[in-house]
């Protein structure tokens, strides 16, 4: 919230200040396909979810 609160802030200042307009920045071509994966991605995503669901089960916020 605090970002978006930040840049509403700048897009006034912006407005106000008459910042004038941006040049769009250069596209990029799009990826052929999905990147891969590091290695460790799912056993760390495995470990979170199962030290969060402990946590949540632990304070009586998760119960099944």
């Amino acid at each position: 919230m605090e970002w978006i609160l930040a840049c509403c802030v700048l897009q006034n200042i912006c407005i106000t200040v008459s910042d004038g307009e941006v040049d769009p920045s250069p596209t990029l071509a799009a990826v052929q396909g999905p990147l891969p994966s590091h290695p460790a991605a799912e056993a760390t995503r495995s470990r979170v979810e199962r030290d969060g669901t402990a946590f949540m089960k632990a304070t009586g916020v998760y119960i099944y």
